[in-house]
């Protein structure tokens, strides 16, 4: 059985494809703060499941600190209030 080459980055809204090795787009893993970077670094050797741990605490901040411009798009309408409403007459 041979590993995927290439993954998603786990950023929400980034979409880019990363190699294997890497856990995050360069844009993403630099936006983490150095400690979460860290332990990630430190837990993919140790290979006795704290980097699952580690990579919860990074989806976790993530979450917590979204890029500008992701997450649900919001739309503001303004009407002049002097304008009808364009119904049509019944």
């Amino acid at each position: 059985m041979t590993l995927p080459s290439t993954h998603e980055c786990p950023a929400p809204g980034c979409g880019r494809t990363i190699p294997t090795r890497l856990f995050a787009c360069r844009t993403d893993w630099y936006r983490l703060p150095k400690t979460i970077r860290d332990l990630i670094n430190a837990a993919y050797f140790e290979g006795d499941g704290s980097y699952l741990d580690a990579v919860m605490k990074a989806e976790a901040w993530y979450e917590a600190n979204p890029k500008p411009g992701v997450g649900k798009p919001t739309l503001t309408v303004v009407r002049d209030p002097q304008l009808p409403l364009g119904l049509p007459d019944e």
